[in-house]
């Protein structure tokens, strides 16, 4: 399970919490549309090569000149495994 939001506080909480199941292990999270389907192997060959993502992580830490990450590098990386989780 998943919880997005931690409250400070944990007595004062009301009696309900949100949170969300993972995706499934082996099937995708949404059913692609036939036309997407080149685009969609495509997008799984690359990013089950473990250079792309040591290439990717490299990128992101030549691009950044924060002292913390930054996020649109996580909700990219997210992006990617939240739409096929075949790929982790």
């Amino acid at each position: 399970m998943y919880c997005d939001t931690l409250y400070e506080g944990w007595l004062a909480w009301s009696g309900t919490l949100t949170a969300y199941k993972p995706p499934h292990e082996s099937k995708s999270t949404f059913e692609w549309e036939p036309s997407s389907a080149e685009a969609v192997s495509c997008l799984r060959e690359v990013t089950v090569d473990a250079d792309f993502w040591k290439k990717l992580s490299g990128h992101f830490a030549e691009e950044n000149h924060e002292n913390v990450v930054v996020q649109d590098h996580i909700s990219c990386v997210k992006s990617i495994c939240k739409y096929d989780p075949i790929l982790w």
